[in-house]
């Protein structure tokens, strides 16, 4: 027998289809389908998300599944085909996602099942190889998997596609191409206050520090306002180690009491929303000590992106401790005044005002709708950090048995994997 007729080496064929799948890839990222998708999704909101599919397609339904439940909160649920097809019943999928994910478009359970979803307010979309099929005719949008004819007996090429349009999707209606992530940092005279080893403004720098390696590390982007009594510094959002370097010294080089004067975060706040266009991952990093206003800023910037306010402050800006004579000097104002720590009653109003102005300050944060990451001198930074990234994970786990909307995100994958815990 001559080598021509001999068969091919077993699984031979199944991973020439696989090698060629990319192509298939490329040609579904350079189609302006998945951004219009991703622009409907995030307008209708819808609270659930169906698949239905078979065989290796039912695989890539799981796969949708754990996708859209960790990136987007919204609960997934497999369609049972034969709930239409057989027993000829509709359930109630008004304003609901139903994905039909399907090589050829064309299995007649998978049709039926899709058509009761549609009579029952679904959007349909149908991930198919064959863009002739009965499946097409269905959908309210169709997502190619481009795969080309499949010849192999395991669906390897129009698996390795579907999965790759799953994630396409679920990007784009996430806005989640790449994490971008940015610092809005107040360097105001206040910032530059530290009672022990620590000021403020050291604390926000290794905060910084720390994020942005994280984040670098895995590929991701970061840029910076820099507010001293004015936005004064704009560092444009890229990735690498050098970049992240240079984003560091720029805040570090910058003189301490550089810029006395009343602070308005409110002109940090205008200026993110300016600036930053595309969602993103925002740290306002800052002591609040500023004029009033800010809050209704910083809500509107919570409106397109994900917020974390990241208040720094020192244990003796909260109790005054019975030191005898003192001046203390006010940073923005420049103001001096000799206080006698051995009165008593003294002591008591500085602490009470001192809580009068952190229950504002908190009231402010949480009307706002952010999560806060507060921060003192004294603390360790990655200790507070794990603990505000666990607390979150909680109320994540919350609101999805809720259903309420969940805020975790990027800041606790990030966290997780740059400290090894899972």
């Amino acid at each position: 027998m001559s080598s021509n007729d001999r068969s091919p080496e077993p699984g031979a064929l199944m991973l020439a289809e696989a090698a060629s799948a990319h192509a298939a890839v490329r040609a579904q990222l350079a189609a302006p389908r998945f951004a219009q998708l991703g622009a409907r999704l995030r307008a209708l909101k819808p609270r659930v998300v169906v698949t239905c599919a078979r065989g290796s397609s039912d695989h890539a339904a799981t796969f949708a599944k754990y996708l859209i439940e960790t990136r987007l909160g919204v609960v997934t649920a497999s369609a049972a085909p034969s709930v239409a097809s057989l027993y000829e019943v509709s359930p109630s999928l008004d304003g609901a996602l139903f994905l039909l994910i399907s090589q050829s478009g064309a299995s007649p359970d998978l049709i039926a099942t899709a058509q009761a979803a549609r009579r029952a307010g679904a959007l349909i979309v149908a991930l198919v190889n064959d863009t002739e099929s009965p499946a097409t005719a269905i959908a309210h949008e169709v997502l190619p998997l481009e795969a080309g004819p499949e010849r192999s007996v395991a669906a390897t090429k129009s698996f390795i596609a579907s999965l790759a349009a799953i994630c396409g999707l679920v990007a784009h209606w996430a806005e989640d191409r790449e994490l971008t992530a940015w610092f809005l940092v107040d360097l105001s005279a206040s910032v530059d206050f530290g009672s022990d080893e620590l000021s403020k403004r050291r604390v926000a720098a290794e905060f910084v520090a720390v994020l942005a390696r994280l984040l670098t590390r895995h590929g991701n982007r970061v840029g910076a306002l820099l507010y001293g009594n004015e936005v004064d510094t704009v560092i444009p959002a890229r990735g690498g180690r050098i970049h992240v370097l240079n984003l560091l010294q720029r805040m570090n080089a910058r003189p301490e009491q550089s810029a006395p004067g009343a602070t308005n975060l409110r002109d940090l706040l205008i200026a993110g929303q300016r600036i930053v266009k595309r969602r993103s991952t925002v740290f306002v990093v800052s002591d609040f000590i500023s004029a009033p206003g800010w809050e209704t800023a910083l809500a509107q910037l919570a409106r397109r992106h994900e917020v974390t306010a990241v208040r720094l402050f020192d244990p003796l800006e909260m109790d005054l401790p019975d030191i005898g004579l003192l001046t203390l000097r006010d940073a923005e104002t420049g103001e001096q005044l000799l206080v006698d720590t051995h009165d008593r009653g003294f002591r008591a109003r500085f602490k009470a005002a001192a809580e009068r102005r952190e229950a504002a300050l908190l009231d402010g944060l949480a009307g706002a709708g952010v999560d806060t990451l507060e921060l003192a001198t004294d603390d360790d930074l990655m200790d507070a950090i794990l603990r505000f990234a666990e607390l979150r994970k909680q109320r994540s786990r919350l609101a999805n048995w809720s259903g309420k909307p969940s805020r975790a995100g990027a800041f606790e994958h990030l966290v997780a994997s740059g400290s090894g815990t899972r």
